[in-house]
C-alpha cells in the first residue's frame, strides 16, 4: 500500500522547487535522479524532456509535465490532516506535481516490496503550461507503449477525461490614426473604438455543451491625452463539435469585415492557430477499460466524462497512442487557492500501482 507521510513528504520536497514555464532544469534535475534511484533508465530529448524507462518492451506509458505557472516560486506548503494547500501568496504546484509524486510513490512501493511489475516507460514534459509545447517536441520515436495514463486531471483519481475540444488562438491588431485628443481629436481613428466594434459582434463564453469563446487579453493606446493608433486583443475558441468550430471562425470573418467597411482607413488585421486538436474515446478504449477496471477493483466509482481543457493527451492521440487523463487530487488549479486532497493523491497512486500489478499492490 501507498506509503502516506512518504507520498506527502515527496509531494511537497518537489512543490518547493521552483518550475514555472521555461524554467524547468531544477525540477528536471530532481526527478532524473529520483527515476534512476527507482532503477529506470533516464534520457532527456532534444527538448528537454524527461524519459524514463525500462529495458523491455513496455506498452504503459504514465505521462506528467513539470512546470507549473505563475505565481510559483518560493512555494511554501501547509499540510493539515486532510489536505496540502499554501500560505495563499502562490499556487500549490499540485498541477502537475500531484501527479509526479504519486506516481514515483507507486514504484517505491513496488520496490521497496519487491513486486515485480511489467516494463513502463515514464514522460515527463516541459512547458505544459505554455501550449503543450513540451508534448508538441516530444521525440516520438523514443516512445514504445501505446497506452498512456495522463496523471494531470483536476478532482480524484476517478475522473477519466476521455474527450476534450479542439483549441483555436486568435489574435486582433488594429492600427488607427493618432491625434492630439484635446486640440484635433477629429483627425484621428481610434484604434480602441475600432477594436471595440469587433469585440460587440463577437460572442462570449459558454455557446453550447461543447463550445466556448473567451477574449482574455486587452491592449491599446500609450497616453490618455492622445487618440489610440494602436490596439490589440487575445482570445480563443474551443469546441468538440467541428461544425461549431467553423461557424466561429465565419462569426470572427463576418465581424473583421464588417468593421473594415465601417473603418476603411484602420488596418486590421488577425491571425489564428490551432493549439491542439480534439481527441475522443469511448469506454471501449483498452486504455479507458483498464481504467475503469482498476478503480472498480478498489472500489472506486469511475466518473467518465469529456473536459473543455486540453492536456498533453491531446499530443499523445494526435500521435496515434491512446491517451485518457485521470485526476490527482488537485483543486482550484491555477489560483493561489489551489490544494490537494490527500486522500485523493493517495487514489491515485494506489490506481497507479494496480495499474501495474493489479492486487498483489494493495495487500
Amino acid at each position: 500500500m501507498t506509503n502516506k507521510s512518504r507520498l506527502i513528504e515527496t509531494f511537497c520536497e518537489i512543490v518547493r522547487i521552483d518550475s514555472p514555464s521555461g524554467e524547468e532544469q531544477e525540477i528536471s534535475d530532481d526527478l532524473s535522479k529520483r527515476f534512476n534511484k527507482l532503477g529506470l533508465n533516464v534520457i532527456h530529448d532534444t527538448h528537454g524532456n524527461i524519459i524514463a524507462s525500462d529495458n523491455g518492451d513496455p506498452t504503459l506509458i504514465l505521462s506528467v509535465h513539470m512546470d507549473t505557472v505563475e505565481p510559483g516560486r518560493g512555494i511554501n506548503p501547509i499540510v493539515s490532516s486532510d489536505f496540502i494547500k499554501t500560505d495563499g501568496s502562490t499556487i500549490l504546484g499540485g498541477d502537475c506535481k500531484a501527479g509526479i509524486a504519486a506516481i514515483i510513490e507507486c514504484l517505491q512501493t513496488l520496490k521497496e516490496n519487491n513486486i515485480s511489475r511489467p516494463s513502463i516507460q515514464i514522460v515527463v514534459t516541459r512547458g505544459e503550461e505554455i501550449g503543450l509545447d513540451g508534448a508538441k517536441n516530444l521525440d516520438f520515436s523514443l516512445i514504445k507503449g501505446n497506452q498512456v495514463i495522463v496523471f494531470d486531471g483536476g478532482g480524484s483519481v476517478s475522473n477519466i477525461t476521455i474527450s476534450t475540444p479542439t483549441y483555436t488562438s486568435f489574435k486582433i491588431s488594429v492600427t488607427g490614426r493618432s491625434a492630439h485628443a484635446g486640440v484635433e481629436p477629429e483627425k484621428g481613428l481610434s484604434a480602441i473604438k475600432v477594436l471595440s466594434g469587433i469585440i460587440q459582434e463577437l460572442p462570449q463564453g459558454r455557446i453550447n455543451e461543447n463550445t466556448t469563446i473567451n477574449i482574455g487579453i486587452i491592449s491599446g493606446g500609450s497616453v490618455v491625452n492622445a487618440v489610440p493608433e494602436f490596439a490589440t486583443c487575445s482570445g480563443e475558441f474551443r469546441s468538440r463539435n467541428q461544425s461549431d468550430i467553423q461557424d466561429l471562425h465565419n462569426i470572427l470573418e463576418l465581424s473583421l469585415k464588417n468593421t473594415r467597411d465601417m473603418y476603411p482607413d484602420a488596418s486590421i488585421d488577425c491571425t489564428t492557430e490551432i493549439k491542439f486538436h480534439s481527441y475522443d474515446l469511448d469506454e471501449e478504449s483498452p486504455v479507458v477499460a483498464r481504467l475503469i477496471n482498476t478503480l472498480k477493483s478498489l472500489d472506486l466509482q469511475s466518473n467518465v466524462g469529456a473536459s473543455g481543457g486540453g492536456t498533453d493527451a491531446n499530443i499523445f492521440n494526435l500521435n496515434q497512442r491512446d491517451a485518457v487523463v485521470v485526476g490527482t487530487g488537485t483543486h482550484g488549479m491555477h489560483t493561489k487557492r489551489e490544494y490537494v486532497v490527500i486522500q485523493e493523491m493517495i487514489d491515485a497512486s494506489n490506481v497507479c500501482q494496480y495499474l501495474l500489478v493489479g492486487e498483489q499492490s494493495v495487500l
